[in-house]
């Protein structure tokens, strides 16, 4: 999972990660949920379809690799997201 995240951090990556706001709140460096499953069935080898990646998302927030930006514990494709703590860039 770290080799993954380290990838997708990468600015090059195709993943769209940029300073957004949602309802007048500032979020820099983040990315839509949607955004993220797609990177990862386009990218990463094993997924047989967008749901084994969305199942990979969420695994992903659970182990801290990536946070919802207000804390919420479930994935969803239409929030957004940032790199969690465990994850240092």
């Amino acid at each position: 999972m770290d080799t993954i995240v380290r990838a997708m951090a990468e600015p090059d990556s195709g993943l769209d990660i940029r300073d957004r706001i949602w309802l007048k709140i500032p979020i820099p460096k983040s990315f839509l949920g949607s955004d993220l499953v797609n990177w990862l069935f386009e990218n990463v080898d094993g997924f047989v379809n967008r749901n084994d990646a969305r199942k990979y998302a969420s695994s992903m927030l659970k182990a801290g690799y990536i946070r919802h930006t207000v804390h919420k514990l479930t994935f969803s494709e239409q929030c957004y997201y940032v790199f969690g703590d465990i994850y240092s860039q």
